[in-house]
C-alpha cells in the first residue's frame, strides 16, 4: 500500500513538473514576441518619456513616473518596458501579450494604482484603460477629484 502511494506521488510530481515546463516555455515564447515587438524602439528614461508624451498636458511628471513604475514592477517579467509608448494599446494589439504573461497582471496593476494613489477605480473605468495614456488620464482625474473632496 505504501509503495503504491509513493508511486502515485511520484507520478503526480512528474505531471506537475511537465505542466510547469510547458507553461514556462509558453511564457518564454510570449516574452520573446513582446521583446521582438519593442526591439526597434528607443529606450526612454522616465523624464524623456514624460517629455515626449505628456509635456503639454496638465498631468504632473511624478504621476506619470509613478504609474510607469507600477507597470514595470507588476507586468515586467523581465521585459524592458522603457520602450513603451503612451498610446500603445494593450488590449487590441500584439502588446496584449503583456497581460497574457501573467493572467493577474491587469488586476495587480489596478490594485497597486489604487493603493499608491489612494483612489478607487471602478470596473467601468478599468475597462477603459486600454493604453498607458488612458491609465494616466483616469488616475490623474481621480486624484484631482479626491483632492476636491
Amino acid at each position: 500500500m505504501q509503495l503504491a502511494l509513493s508511486a502515485i506521488g511520484l507520478v503526480l510530481a512528474l505531471l506537475l513538473l511537465f505542466f510547469w515546463r510547458c507553461l514556462n516555455k509558453d511564457r518564454k515564447a510570449k516574452k520573446q514576441r513582446v521583446e521582438a515587438i519593442l526591439a526597434d524602439r528607443e529606450r526612454l528614461s522616465p523624464e524623456s518619456f514624460y517629455e515626449r508624451f505628456f509635456k503639454g498636458e496638465t498631468v504632473p511628471a511624478e504621476t506619470v513616473a509613478k504609474v510607469r513604475a507600477i507597470f514595470e514592477e507588476e507586468i515586467c517579467a523581465g521585459i524592458d518596458l522603457s520602450r513603451l509608448a503612451a498610446d500603445d494599446d494593450f488590449l487590441s494589439t500584439d502588446l496584449k501579450l503583456l497581460w497574457e504573461l501573467d493572467s493577474l497582471a491587469s488586476v495587480e496593476v489596478i490594485c497597486r494604482i489604487e493603493k499608491e494613489f489612494g483612489i478607487e477605480i471602478s470596473r467601468q473605468e478599468a475597462a477603459q484603460m486600454n493604453t498607458f495614456n488612458q491609465v494616466v488620464e483616469i488616475v490623474w482625474r481621480k486624484v484631482q477629484q479626491q483632492n476636491l473632496v
